[in-house]
C-alpha cells in the first residue's frame, strides 16, 4: 500500500504564512514594549512622590529649627556663605 503524502504548500502559502508569524510577533514586540514603558512611567512617578515627600519633610524639620533656633540657624548660614566666598575667591 502506497501512502499519500501530505501536499507541500505552495511558495504563496508559505509566504503567506511567515507574513501572519511576522505579524503576530510584531504585535507581541509592541505590546510588551508598551508594558515596560508604562512599568517604568509608573516606577518613575512613584519614586518622584517619595523624593518629592523626603524634600517637604526634609524643608519642614528644616524650618522648625529654624524657629527653634534663630540664632544658631543665622550663625551656621554666615559661617556656610563666608566657607563657600572662600573656596570660590582662590
Amino acid at each position: 500500500m502506497a501512502s499519500k503524502a501530505a501536499p507541500q504548500p505552495t511558495l504563496e502559502e508559505q509566504i503567506e504564512t511567515l507574513q501572519a508569524q511576522v505579524a503576530q510577533l510584531l504585535e507581541t514586540g509592541v505590546a510588551a514594549a508598551s508594558t515596560a514603558a508604562r512599568q517604568a512611567q509608573e516606577s518613575g512617578a512613584a519614586a518622584a512622590a517619595a523624593a518629592r515627600d523626603r524634600a517637604e519633610f526634609a524643608t519642614a524639620g528644616l524650618a522648625e529649627e529654624v524657629r527653634a533656633r534663630p540664632l544658631t540657624s543665622l550663625a551656621m548660614a554666615a559661617a556656610i556663605g563666608w566657607f563657600i566666598g572662600r573656596v570660590v575667591s582662590r
